[in-house]
């Protein structure tokens, strides 16, 4: 007798209980599972990025040297810092180590007009000189020639090397992320041989 009330105390616990893990069990593996896609399209969103701010173009104004950055993206990015970098040639004197990096940074010139959706704001820099470029927009960052013979002493004798872009944005699971974006080869090559290179590393 007592077996059996022991029974029927178990089944009775078991079936209060049981719905409950199954909740539990149900509501971790939704959980997961929204997690993990969430993942995969935070990657998929982080590729789109750098594909389109890696295609840069070159813009060439009357007195400044710079590139058109483009975001072809569905989500505003902040766009932190844009480089050129100028590598210190070999078997020079130099303050810099032959073989190492020099930047200056491009500041933003203004929107590319040709990129901008009609319904987009016109991107401003913030305080700190970031500038937010929204979905579907462009922008141009250059450096007057003037700037970019202030750097003359430190790259004389260097060459362009390529171009560096630092980027912000919100992935989809809410959170910031800093991505440094550099060109493909080809496109490196192409904004490099349409500066004066001539006037860069005399």
């Amino acid at each position: 007798m007592t077996d059996v009330n022991s029974a029927s105390i178990w089944i009775g616990v078991w079936s209060f209980i049981s719905p409950i893990i199954s909740g539990i069990i149900t509501a971790g593996t939704l959980t997961l599972l929204g997690w993990g896609y969430a993942r995969y399209r935070d990657k998929d969103l982080e590729s789109k990025i750098v594909e389109s701010i890696g295609k840069a173009g070159v813009d060439k104004g009357i007195g400044t040297s710079g590139i058109t950055i483009h975001n072809k993206t569905h989500v505003p990015v902040t766009l932190r810092k844009v480089e050129m970098l100028i590598e210190t040639p070999k078997g020079e004197q130099s303050k810099i180590p032959a073989g190492s990096f020099v930047s200056f940074v491009l500041d933003y010139a203004g929107p590319a007009e040709f990129g901008l959706d009609a319904n987009a704001s016109t991107p401003e820099p913030n305080v700190r000189g970031f500038v937010e470029l929204p979905p579907h927009t462009s922008g141009i960052w250059a450096r007057h020639d003037a700037g970019i013979a202030h750097c003359r002493g430190l790259i004389k004798g260097g060459h362009f090397s390529g171009v560096r872009i630092t980027v912000e944005y919100l992935t989809l699971l809410k959170k910031p992320k800093i991505l440094v974006v550099t060109p493909p080869d080809h496109l490196n090559e192409m904004i490099a041989k349409s500066f004066d290179t001539d006037y860069l590393t005399t």
